[in-house]
């Protein structure tokens, strides 16, 4: 029963304030075409151009919400830290065909990660292929992120 509740809590908290928050780099280009919305950027650690922004956003399922109740669903808190508040917040890298690439806790390195970032990231590795963005009518990487708050 707390697990239901805890998932429902998830859901009620972030489904009103989902938002898909792009990164900002240094090294942005500029909107490529006279109609885009798309800004890219050289990502150094992939050594390859991601885009931040683009005409079509990535999007799991039909819906900016599907990945939420797909998150709330699979999400399983660990027993350690059933209390747990706060924010989460996913970052990954989705690629041309929709898989993701790339994951990790937006501001945290990996040996800080609480069991809660490790369970997050868990089930967003979990998440099956993705609708990938699109940019000028041709698929584009894409880096995005997602808050979670609990």
């Amino acid at each position: 029963m707390y697990k239901v509740t805890k998932q429902l809590k998830i859901i009620a908290l972030t489904a009103w304030s989902i938002t898909i928050i792009t990164s900002c780099g240094v090294r942005k280009n500029t909107p490529s075409g006279p109609r885009s919305h798309c800004v890219s950027e050289h990502d150094t650690v992939i050594d390859r151009i991601v885009y931040t922004k683009s005409d079509i956003l990535p999007v799991y399922g039909t819906n900016s919400s599907d990945f939420l109740l797909f998150f709330s669903k699979e999400f399983n808190y660990p027993q350690q830290q059933l209390d747990f508040q706060g924010k989460v917040i996913l970052e990954f890298i989705i690629d041309d065909i929709g898989n993701i690439y790339k994951s990790w806790i937006y501001n945290k390195e990996e040996k800080d990660h609480s069991l809660v970032d490790k369970e997050a990231l868990r089930v967003l590795k979990l998440s099956s292929r993705w609708k990938p963005a699109k940019c000028n009518e041709r698929y584009v990487w894409f880096r995005m992120k997602i808050p979670i708050t609990f």
